[in-house]
């Protein structure tokens, strides 16, 4: 019976023979082939999802990259029903996503049951995990905003840096601008000065040429 396997796993294990006769049958026994997905990170949690045979994985999604954060295979693992506490948004969403990394089992409880039954059978505990669940998503909350914060600086200082190349290229450009107006400047003079013949100034302007070309860097053939 479903009721004496649920009653054999260490989360339930506490519970009457009554308890677990009430409990057994507003849940529903799920099976999950290796590699199936057995809830999404982020999704609403509407499940509490109890290991009853097999073996799965927690994924996180951090910095970009899905990490593993766990296996298990233990009967009585569990994940998901936050929904099941009135600490937690409307949406709250599970804070992983499972995978069966063999042929698994599942009792697949909704929060809304959950939460009832927590409430019926131990008041203070579901007082206590209302707040608790209360606090850890604010605390959670601050986390995402923090990470928000690092990449918008993260992002403006690369907008920065984009921005800051092209001035310094423009000043570079003026400095070596006016480095060739003053060398410009000191050849005029001179060849005022040197008083020369029109065929010696063609002279010096063809010899000019020739070296500006040959300095030229070649063209690619195709």
């Amino acid at each position: 019976m479903l009721a004496d396997e649920l009653g054999a796993t260490f989360l339930f294990e506490s519970l009457s023979d009554d308890q677990l006769r009430a409990l057994a049958p507003l849940g529903t026994e799920v099976r999950f082939d290796t590699g199936e997905t057995i809830f999404v990170e982020g999704q609403p949690s509407e499940f509490l999802w109890v290991l009853l045979a097999g073996e799965m994985e927690l994924l996180r999604h951090i910095g970009g990259q899905r990490i593993r954060i766990a296996t298990a295979s233990r009967p009585g693992t569990y994940g998901g029903g936050i929904q099941a506490f009135s600490g937690s948004a409307v949406a709250g969403g599970y804070r992983a996503t499972a995978k069966a990394l063999q042929p698994s089992r599942f009792f697949r409880l909704p929060s809304s049951e959950l939460g009832r039954l927590l409430a019926e059978w131990s008041p203070v505990a579901k007082h206590l995990l209302d707040g608790y669940m209360q606090r850890l998503e604010s605390i959670e909350a601050t986390v995402r905003e923090r990470e928000r914060l690092i990449s918008l600086g993260r992002l403006a200082a690369g907008l920065a840096h984009e921005v800051n190349n092209p001035a310094a290229a423009a000043m570079r450009a003026a400095a070596d601008l006016r480095v060739a107006m003053k060398d410009l400047q000191g050849v005029v003079g001179w060849l005022v000065s040197a008083d020369l013949s029109p065929d010696r100034m063609r002279g010096l302007l063809n010899l000019q040429n020739e070296a500006v070309g040959a300095a030229r860097p070649p063209v690619p053939s195709h």
